[in-house]
């Protein structure tokens, strides 16, 4: 993914809240090999928010379907699961569930103001560098299985 949630081409929904959204898309860039352009981007996120599937804010309703829409960006139909969550106690009480061996998978970090921000092993979304200080959790997908 070449570019970040806080980039000015982006609404300030975006800009504060869509490091989800952000990390979904680079799954869909990963999986294709194809990258998104600010126009897609832009186009994906009000057509989401139409169908029900996130909130203005970026909060994601469907982890599937967002995922599954942005695929469909590069014309690819194959099936998303949302495979699996593994929570850190310390930070939660939500409980684990799934499958924790996903093809692709999310991290979600605390951050020093005690928010949770989401991000892939090898992409961040925000810039600058947010101060994390703990791993909440680990989101599990799967696509094509």
């Amino acid at each position: 993914m070449r570019y970040k949630q806080t980039d000015e081409a982006f609404n300030s929904n975006i800009n504060k809240y869509g490091c989800l959204f952000f990390s979904l898309m680079d799954i869909a860039e990963e999986y294709t090999g194809h990258s998104f352009i600010i126009r897609t981007i832009n186009k994906l996120y009000y057509e989401l928010v139409d169908l029900g599937i996130m909130k203005e804010d970026c909060y994601v309703l469907d982890h599937e379907k967002v995922l599954q829409q942005a695929l469909e960006c590069f014309g690819v139909h194959d099936k998303v699961t949302y495979a699996g969550a593994d929570y850190n106690s310390f930070y939660t009480d939500r409980k684990s569930w799934g499958n924790r061996n996903g093809m692709f998978l999310i991290m979600q970090y605390k951050t020093k103001n005690g928010n949770g921000h989401f991000r892939r092993i090898f992409y961040d979304s925000y810039k600058p560098d947010i101060s994390l200080t703990g791993l909440m959790s680990i989101r599990f997908y799967d696509i094509g299985i």
